[in-house]
């Protein structure tokens, strides 16, 4: 899907009053302050419908495919454990949030929020 057609389903937040808002340029400005890893990261939810739910399990491991987590360059940490500090930097922020199912103490699912997926869209280029 090319990146016209990504930004006309992003009809909301297309305007050019939303461009200019405090919380598009907000986030545009905590995004540029992510390191290139986390960017990277974040960006692979970019890829997937807005408010797509993803496990935990299959984030570890398209970002072991791709390099962004490497275990064996950080020696004692493991591929989840760098993931979920991944994870953990894009929730603080506000890129993404955990999805928690009722019966699990611990999210293993998450998502990113439909106005945060067309902030991507924009950044873009």
């Amino acid at each position: 899907m090319g990146l016209m057609v990504k930004l006309m389903n992003c009809v909301a937040y297309k305007s050019h009053k939303f461009l200019s808002t405090s919380i598009f340029t907000g986030l545009l400005e905590v995004f540029k302050d992510l390191d290139t890893r986390l960017k990277l990261c974040l960006l692979s939810f970019a890829v997937l419908p807005a408010n797509a739910i993803v496990k935990r399990r299959l984030l570890i491991n398209w970002w072991v495919g791709e390099c962004l987590v490497d275990p064996l360059a950080t020696g004692e940490k493991t591929a989840k454990d760098i993931s979920d500090e991944i994870l953990t930097e894009l929730e603080v922020k506000g890129f993404i949030e955990p999805v928690k199912e009722r019966h699990k103490l611990i999210a293993d699912r998450f998502k990113m929020q439909h106005l945060v997926h067309c902030m991507g869209m924009f950044s873009e280029g």
